[in-house]
């Protein structure tokens, strides 16, 4: 069984903060039909676990986040949705006969500098990765990242109030040219677990929950980039 490291998040509300206040950038309606050449890079993070709320002492020490790994692990193996999110983006494309490439490089983004936005009304990335058009041979990039795996809500610091599948996949298209945004666009999922999750060994409830979430988040991302075909 492959191993993964289960992630702990505790940046949950930051995360929220960012899908509600990030600028929208709408694909444009001619984007398919243009010449340059795309690569996508996707990082899907491991399966983690988000917290909600403080966490009180006696769940510490009663219930340690460890309990969550082993089943974490075991759901994974059967709904990891790196395959299926990249599957879906080669789709998109390959259905508008527009070439997706696949970049198998890994981006280092505290190496990387920060981009010195110009005087300009365009939306720029963050990074600069103007660097992989002439790497790559490419003219623009699809950043896609996937984050996903169980919420929890803790209620008055002492008890878990709630458990959810989550998952999120951002989707960026960078301009090679001058590092601005061509598209973006962030979905955040969420599916309330409406039973037991420790149910060894398979962990029917808690696999069932996060794909869920998965499940929305990809239907979301593949309907807001073929929008325009699909309206």
């Amino acid at each position: 069984m492959k191993k993964f490291k289960i992630t702990f998040l505790v940046i949950i509300f930051v995360i929220l903060f960012i899908v509600g206040c990030a600028v929208n950038v709408p694909l444009s309606v001619d984007y398919f039909q243009s010449e340059k050449k795309v690569g996508i890079i996707q990082i899907t993070n491991d399966i983690g676990v988000s917290k909600l709320g403080s966490q009180g002492l006696i769940d510490v020490l009663l219930t340690s986040q460890e309990k969550y790994k082993v089943p974490l692990t075991i759901v994974d193996e059967e709904i990891n949705p790196a395959i299926e999110i990249s599957d879906m983006y080669q789709e998109i494309y390959n259905s508008n006969n527009k070439s997706l490439q696949i970049i198998d490089d890994t981006i280092d983004f505290k190496s990387i500098a920060k981009f010195q936005k110009p005087e300009s009304d365009k939306i720029f990335y963050k990074f600069d990765l103007r660097y992989l058009k002439s790497k790559h041979n490419i003219d623009e990039l699809l950043l896609v990242n996937v984050v996903y795996g169980l919420e929890i809500e803790y209620a008055y610091g002492l008890i878990v109030a709630a458990r959810r599948g989550q998952c999120q996949i951002s989707s960026e298209i960078i301009n090679l040219d001058d590092n601005s945004l061509i598209y973006n666009h962030k979905s955040y999922s969420r599916e309330n677990m409406k039973g037991k999750w420790n149910t060894p060994p398979t962990y029917e409830m808690l696999k069932y929950t996060i794909k869920m979430a998965i499940d929305k988040s990809i239907g979301d991302s593949f309907s807001d980039m073929y929008r325009w075909f699909l309206s």
